[in-house]
């Protein structure tokens, strides 16, 4: 158990790290990308990806954008 909560405590340090860039994408993303058609959205999505990257944010290399913003139950009210 305690080599259990050593592994999970070491998860949740690193996506705490790497929230910082991810919230920066998604943000970016819902600030500036809602009034654009969904190729032109994903062309700067990748754009935002790539300039956190290029600053070495610290961040996943790809974000899924509905589930970081949205939990599942919400998600499931959809269908």
């Amino acid at each position: 158990e305690n080599t259990r909560w050593t592994e999970d405590s070491k998860n949740f340090a690193l996506r705490r790290k790497r929230l910082v860039g991810d919230v920066a994408c998604v943000c970016a993303f819902v600030v500036y990308c809602g009034p654009f058609n969904s190729e032109f959205r994903d062309r700067l999505y990748h754009d935002f990806l790539a300039d956190t990257q290029k600053r070495q944010v610290p961040g996943h290399a790809v974000v899924e954008k509905v589930s970081f913003l949205v939990d599942k139950g919400t998600m499931g009210e959809w269908a």
